[in-house]
């Protein structure tokens, strides 16, 4: 009995303990060249910090090598956030490498709120460089940016 007691002690201090992700931020954009999809849980107990952040790229330019056409992202790519009432700004980086190419991306997401709440509206900017290893210069096989618009509800 005092097992069961303790059980239901700890589960009700649990529940009651701040909700750590409170939220959901979409950010979507797709137009001739790139389309784009962002989502994250947004976190209020850790000054709005991104949980579960994850998005894809689907690139339509076919001078972009096929290895780099389809792009995946998680949280440990997003090196840089900053969210609040008025901004929004995510900047994600990666590195990928097929057999015969490596290569770098960097996404930069920069918003401003509109007019409407938990809507913020700006622009993306892709850049993607590619090299036949490590050691070679790279060569920037697409730079891209269009608008972008970003949701937390």
């Amino acid at each position: 009995m005092r097992t069961l007691s303790a059980a239901l002690a700890i589960l009700l201090l649990a529940m009651s303990s701040p909700v750590h992700a409170a939220g959901r931020l979409y950010c979507a954009a797709d137009d001739k060249v790139v389309k784009l999809s962002i989502e994250s849980d947004v976190s209020t107990a850790d000054d709005r910090k991104l949980l579960n952040f994850r998005g894809v790229a689907g690139i339509r330019d076919e001078k972009v090598p096929a290895a780099f056409r389809h792009l995946r992202f998680d949280a440990s790519m997003l090196s840089q956030q900053w969210t609040n009432n008025r901004e929004l700004r995510l900047k994600i980086l990666s590195g990928i490498q097929d057999r015969k190419l490596v290569g770098d991306v960097e996404l930069t997401i920069l918003t401003t709120s509109s007019a409407e709440p938990g809507r913020f509206q700006g622009n993306y900017d892709l850049r993607i460089e590619t090299a036949r290893n490590k050691k070679a210069p790279r060569e920037t096989v697409l730079s891209h940016g269009a608008s972008i618009v970003c949701e937390t509800r």
